[in-house]
């Protein structure tokens, strides 16, 4: 492979020869042209030297022409992807993600122009200098990090001819870069939250390497130790298991927590691996725990590569992948692949609510239908999502920058999402909008225009705040967590040019007091009610996946629903009611209530009352500590505190007097830094 290549070799010039093709256009027809990779395969992680690289193979399917130009279109990393994908292209033969030119027809064709494209997409454009003949093959050398997520979707290679005509080739006509998963270093294992003696339930086993991809090629022995009848007491993964394996078992007789632990054959020897905890239940209680991922990415709405919507870092993943991971995987109960409205047309949207509508499996796994509005910065996204099944009756409104031929509302302010979407809702439909807050303002990024702007999420415009302004009736629920959480600085919320913070895991972001107007607290304090929840916002196509996701280090962010059923009507009616909570990541068991009511509650309770507090956290890992907090003389304090004793349980009753209105949550704090929230409980004063 290497003598071939050095006979080619040539390191691309610095300076262009030709404008790049327009970052707008479109491909208007089908190339019969072959796209291939040469050597054996390469483990995610690792890396290419420039003396050995990956061989992207490209073989035109007709006679090239002196000025036609081939354009190579792969996932690059950028912001908090910068350690996960593909490195930038780059023409500097110093350069991480220097580019080579090699094969029979390497000597015909120079770099155009190489780099990373506005929506995230590295961009490599050939143009010919002297004809290529069909089968005259072009090699392309790859240099630089391999991604850490192993591809599911291929390049796309466009080809354009000096008539201004592209031509695209298909994907099955491209071959699947041969990036495979690194060994396992953990089993997954995944229980339900809450099981009904002696029922029929599911342990799902995944073997998964340091990036969260499934190891396929994952052939150790795990040992259990279980309650649950049907597991057996040892499996050894097979070559059909591709790295997933599913028992069908019974829950335990009895009532109270069951967990399956295990040693597994890993990489580094054996480990031991737990399952999340599991309540199970003497009958069928009135509510059970269904998690979920409620708002990632993936670039099914968007046909561009450099359109920044659906998944705006290039969009090289398909929702199926998302949601097909988030199922079999992470092993949640349901999901929402929430795309950008940017770019996104009228058609679109239909297309993507049937495309949802098709994954979902009712009793069984659970999609939700929605798309991420797209405003400003310091407005605030917000995550729209509906009741009901895929219907023209969901309206898609876009912030600023619908898609074309769409028919779309354009809503660049909240006040103007709302009324836009109270008007198209029909009758007895019901959104709900979740505000996505991902940066504070002001903050201090150099060259930012906008950092002495003010917070709008919660304040309204010019920094005001008004009645109409509140919307509780729409935003019911907000992101209390997701992977931004970590993408600033712990001191002052300076964002890196690496796009993520010098601290990583900063959960608390959301509850910096009632003065910072980007903060729930400050949502809470100053009259807005909304409930909390947390997503991944992961663009990869691995939803929900805690501790190993390459976007952020150890927290990737679910909500868990309290419903009746799975249902998507259940789900969503839990998440308008607010009786949800948000953990970063692990599936924690959290029970909450004041005077007997669940979280989400409001009430009236006379002046003077004593109100019982119950709590109940069973966690993933030792708690550090469980902090009940209350809105008290103007700011949130923590009133109580239970710790774990060094276990994953602990629960207390508590009484607290009512002497003015006041708000409750619960915080929980493990070991290992993972954390979660309720939603709060308001309760008003009848004198």
């Amino acid at each position: 492979r290497l003598a071939a290549l050095a006979l080619f070799l040539l390191l691309v010039s610095c300076a262009p020869s030709s404008d790049p093709p327009s970052e707008n256009a479109m491909p208007t027809t089908l190339s019969t042209s072959r796209v291939a990779f040469e050597g054996p395969p390469v483990v995610a992680g690792a890396r290419l030297t420039s003396t050995d690289p990956l061989i992207l193979v490209y073989t035109p399917g007709r006679r090239l022409a002196p000025g036609e130009r081939v354009a190579f279109f792969f996932p690059t990393a950028v912001q908090e992807e910068s350690d996960a994908l593909w490195s930038i292209p780059s023409a500097d033969p110093d350069s991480p993600g220097a580019v080579q030119l090699g094969g029979p027809a390497g000597d015909r064709v120079e770099i155009g122009t190489v780099g990373r494209m506005r929506g995230g997409a590295g961009r490599v454009v050939l143009r010919v200098t002297r004809a290529i003949d069909s089968g005259e093959a072009i090699h392309l050398g790859l240099t630089g990090q391999v991604p850490r997520i192993v591809p599911s979707r291929p390049f796309r290679v466009w080809e354009f001819d000096n008539a201004d005509g592209i031509a695209a080739l298909p994907p099955k006509s491209v071959q699947m870069p041969p990036v495979v998963a690194a060994s396992a270093v953990t089993v997954r294992v995944s229980v339900a939250q809450d099981l009904v003696s002696n029922s029929p339930t599911l342990v799902r086993l995944a073997a998964l390497d340091p990036f969260g991809n499934v190891a396929t090629g994952y052939r150790g022995r795990v040992a259990f130790e279980s309650p649950f009848p049907g597991l057996p007491a040892e499996y050894a993964f097979t070559a059909m298991d591709a790295g997933l394996r599913v028992f069908e078992v019974t829950a335990p007789a009895g009532a109270g927590i069951a967990r399956v632990t295990a040693t597994a054959e890993l990489a580094g020897g054996a480990g031991a691996i737990a399952s999340n905890p599991s309540r199970v239940w003497p009958s069928a209680p009135p509510y059970r725990r269904f998690a979920g991922d409620l708002h990632f990415h993936s670039g099914s709405d968007v046909a561009s590569p450099v359109v920044p919507g659906g998944d705006h870092r290039g969009q090289f993943v398909e929702s199926s992948d998302g949601y097909a991971y988030l199922r079999n995987v992470s092993a949640l109960d349901w999901g929402s692949s929430a795309e950008h409205d940017t770019g996104m047309t009228s058609d679109g949207w239909m297309a993507n609510q049937h495309r949802v509508e098709s994954y979902s499996d009712p009793g069984r796994f659970v999609t939700l239908h929605g798309y991420e509005w797209t405003p400003e910065r310091r407005v605030g996204h917000h995550v729209v999502l509906f009741d009901g099944p895929a219907s023209e009756r969901n309206p898609l409104v876009a912030a600023d920058r619908p898609g074309p031929n769409s028919s779309a509302a354009v809503a660049p302010t909240v006040a103007d999402l709302v009324a836009a979407l109270r008007m198209k809702l029909s009758s007895g439909r019901r959104a709900i909008l979740i505000p996505h807050v991902m940066q504070p303002f002001p903050n201090r990024d150099a060259g930012r225009e906008d950092a002495a702007e003010p917070h709008l999420t919660w304040d309204g415009p010019q920094g005001t705040r008004s009645g109409g302004f509140n919307f509780s009736d729409l935003r019911r629920v907000a992101e209390i967590y997701s992977h931004h959480n970590d993408d600033f600085t712990a001191d002052g919320f300076e964002q890196t040019t690496s796009g993520r913070g010098a601290a990583v895991d900063q959960p608390q972001l959301f509850e910096l007091g009632v003065a910072n107007p980007w903060s729930l607290q400050h949502a809470w304090a100053t009259g807005h009610r909304p409930g909390v929840v947390a997503g991944s916002d992961n663009h990869f196509g691995t939803p929900g996946m805690d501790d190993y996701v390459a976007t952020v280090l150890h927290h990737s962010g679910i909500t868990v629903v309290l419903a009746e059923e799975l249902t998507r009507e259940a789900i969503f009616d839990a998440l308008y009611n607010r009786r949800c909570y948000a953990t970063t990541g692990p599936r924690i068991l959290l029970d909450f209530t004041v005077a007997g009511e669940p979280m989400g509650t409001e009430m009236y309770r006379k002046a003077g009352e004593l109100l019982p507090v119950a709590i109940a956290v069973e966690g993933t890992a030792p708690i550090a500590a469980v902090e009940l907090l209350k809105l008290a003389d103007g700011d949130f304090r923590v009133v109580h505190t239970l710790d774990g004793a060094g276990t994953a349980s602990a629960s207390a009753t508590l009484s607290e007097r009512l002497d003015e209105p006041t708000i409750y949550y619960l915080r929980v704090r493990q070991s290992d830094g993972e954390m979660a929230w309720s939603s709060p409980i308001w309760v008003d004063v009848n004198y």
